[in-house]
C-alpha cells in the first residue's frame, strides 16, 4: 500500500523559535490510521544566519505507569483553542513510553489525554 506523512506546521526562522521543538506528523494515505510520528526541529541562529536540523523523536516522553490497571493512555494533539483533538492518538501501553510532539508547537502546545 501507499503511505505518506503530512507536512509539519511552518517552522519559523527567528530568534524566538531557537531551540529544540518536537513536531507531530500524521500519516496519510493507506496508513492514515497509523500512530503519529514525532520529529524534532532544532533551530540555531548564528551571526544573522539560521541552521535547522531535523531529527526523528522527541526529548518529551509520555510514560504510562498504569501497569496494575492495565489501561492504555491515548494522547491527542490539540490544534486550536476550539478543537478538542486532531488526528489519530498516540497510544502508550502500560509500562511503555512514547515520544510527544505538537501539531502546531509554535502557536499552541496543548494535549488531550484519555
Amino acid at each position: 500500500g501507499h503511505s505518506d506523512v503530512s507536512w509539519s506546521a511552518a517552522i519559523p526562522c527567528s530568534e524566538q523559535a531557537a531551540g529544540s521543538t518536537p513536531l507531530l506528523l500524521s500519516a496519510t494515505g493507506d496508513s492514515a490510521s497509523a500512530a503519529p510520528l514525532v520529529w524534532t526541529a532544532e533551530i540555531a541562529p548564528s551571526f544573522g544566519a539560521f541552521s535547522i536540523t531535523l531529527k526523528k523523536g522527541s526529548v518529551f516522553m509520555a510514560s504510562n505507569k498504569a501497569q496494575t490497571a492495565n489501561v492504555n493512555m491515548e494522547l491527542y494533539s490539540v490544534a486550536s483553542q476550539k478543537a478538542t483533538t486532531t488526528g489519530p492518538a498516540t497510544v502508550v501501553k502500560p509500562g511503555e513510553e512514547a515520544p510527544i510532539g505538537w501539531a502546531d508547537p509554535y502557536t499552541l502546545r496543548q494535549f488531550g489525554v484519555k
